[in-house]
């Protein structure tokens, strides 16, 4: 019989870090060992890794990378490179689709999907399920403590239980709200395909990219001057504590005004999710449409955050319309008149 076949080069869709674990375990190399070689060889490659391990600055670092571990630097021209700027910040990296990983052969098989670390993404598009925070994944595993893995072994081995579990779960979610989840997934994935389409062509877009920007940044603000959940956790009242929407608690809202840093540090998909889901609301008034004829205000939606805004919050939204392409800029002025009823 001969040997298993061992995959030295990252799969189609890995990131850096996720193939550089897998490949130290492959090599019985501990991660120190590694770590050492490359600051005393490339201390600029290893301060690079450091700051991001998944999409470090420059070009050297594949050359670097790849003498260490015995593979061909061409190997890895496809890796390292984000498919948009909205990734998850180094160290909130922890989302994962519990079906992709049940479809490894082994726990050290399994790989982060750089789908993943993109921040919008809440959602796998091959399973259409939610994507869930774990602790670690494939061969990172093996960086846990003993303790952390005896804690966990039941997801680190079975994820397919757990994933069953997520599926009849996710199934209870109404059709409507999974309907613009995944929704407001691919309406960013269409915004920013049309930034980079203008980008090359010099044609002008049609702003949405700005507009969703600018909303998640303040949708994953609390705007309170105490550790409060994300304001967007308003937006579904009747879901909070749920495992596919919530919000932890996140800093108070102090100088400087909200950022998108505020929701790509969001560890858990659900808080993510549900900062998506009140600006897909805010931006075509789904809720509104669902009750047309009914005498009665929306269950969940934009229109039960507004009531929550301080006059910072309005003021904000003001300054940053401004700049939103002529289309969007009556948007504040209704979202008033709603409040104002």
């Amino acid at each position: 019989m001969g040997k298993p076949f061992i995959q030295r080069l990252p799969l189609k869709d890995e990131v850096l870090s996720s193939w550089l674990t897998r490949r130290l375990n492959q090599l019985g190399l501990e991660r120190a060992v590694f770590d050492d070689a490359l600051v005393k060889q490339y201390p600029e490659v290893a301060a690079a890794l450091t700051k991001d391990p998944d999409f470090p600055e420059g070009r050297f670092w594949r050359k670097a990378v790849a003498g260490l571990v015995a593979v061909p630097a061409e190997g890895l021209q496809a890796i390292g490179w984000p498919s948009s700027p909205w990734f998850l910040a180094p160290g909130c990296r922890r989302s994962a689709c519990l079906l992709c990983l049940s479809e490894a052969p082994l726990v050290t098989a399994q790989y982060v999907h750089e789908l993943w670390l993109q921040s919008w993404r809440t959602t796998c598009p091959m399973h259409q399920l939610p994507l869930v925070e774990v602790p670690a994944m494939g061969a990172s595993w093996t960086l846990l403590s003993r303790q952390s893995r005896r804690l966990h072994g039941a997801l680190m081995r079975r994820p397919d239980r757990e994933a069953a579990r997520l599926i009849e779960g996710w199934r209870k979610v109404p059709a409507y709200l999974r309907e613009v989840v995944f929704s407001a997934e691919v309406q960013i994935m269409e915004a920013w395909r049309e930034h980079f389409a203008n980008e090359r062509s010099g044609t002008a877009a049609s702003g949405s990219l700005l507009v969703w920007h600018d909303l998640l940044a303040f949708c994953a603000s609390s705007w309170s001057t105490t550790a409060s959940p994300a304001i967007a956790t308003q937006a579904l009242p009747w879901m909070i504590g749920s495992t596919y929407f919530r919000c932890r608690n996140v800093l108070p809202c102090m100088e400087p005004a909200p950022s998108l840093q505020a929701f790509r540090t969001m560890i858990d998909p659900a808080a993510r999710r549900t900062c998506i889901v009140a600006v897909m609301d805010a931006l075509y008034g789904l809720s509104e449409k669902r009750i047309v004829g009914l005498k009665r205000q929306p269950s969940w939606g934009w229109f039960r955050v507004l009531p929550h805004l301080p006059d910072a919050a309005w003021a904000w939204l003001d300054d940053q319309a401004r700049a939103w392409p002529a289309g969007w800029h009556p948007m504040v002025g209704r979202w008033r008149n709603m409040v104002r009823g």
